[in-house]
């Protein structure tokens, strides 16, 4: 650990400035995320979802997007992901093409 790294106090956490909100209430523009859950459960399709909806601007479930660039890491490799964003597309349409997206949806 650095010596000049400083924690804040209680009272400074507190007094922050409500998070900026790329899904509104649900994922913060700064910081890191997690999405966890059983195999099987649709963690894969969920940020992809998350993912077209940032991407396009688009509402997700309801709560208002803010519309940026989104890199789509397939961890698990490309098996069964075209199946995924086919199943997205069927669900949510198929976004306008612009130069970062290179046709992948």
């Amino acid at each position: 650990m650095q010596k000049d790294w400083k924690g804040k106090t209680v009272d400074e956490v507190a007094t922050q400035p409500a998070p900026e909100w790329l899904i509104e209430g649900v994922l913060p523009e700064h910081g890191t995320s997690l999405l966890y859950g059983k195999s099987g459960v649709g963690k894969s399709f969920v940020s992809a979802y998350v993912a077209y909806a940032v991407f396009t601007g688009q509402s997700w479930h309801g709560h208002p997007v803010k519309r940026g660039g989104v890199v789509y890491v397939a961890t698990e490799g490309i098996d069964g992901l075209g199946m995924r964003f086919s199943a997205l597309r069927q669900r949510a349409g198929t976004p306008p093409r612009s130069p970062v997206n290179r046709g992948a949806w």
